[in-house]
């Protein structure tokens, strides 16, 4: 039981603070990557708390092509 509290406690401090490394959006992106005041779609990933302020239902799509895969670098 111990071992179990010591490695929940470890991935949970572990944790990122973010869900993802980049920021997603256009608007955040053009705001200089300041996108904690935005309240859109793309606050699931750049600003969770962001959410509670959104009004209607949205979608948001993004894909993220990589250099260092093979065929990826054009």
């Amino acid at each position: 039981m111990r071992l179990l509290c010591f490695l929940s406690a470890f991935i949970v401090f572990n944790a990122p603070a973010q869900s993802v490394p980049i920021q997603l959006g256009g608007r955040s992106a053009g705001m200089g990557n300041a996108s904690a005041a935005i309240a859109d779609e793309w606050a699931a990933y750049n600003n969770p708390g962001g959410l509670a302020n959104t009004e209607e239902i949205a979608l948001a799509c993004a894909y993220d092509l990589r250099p260092s895969l093979e065929g990826a670098n054009r």
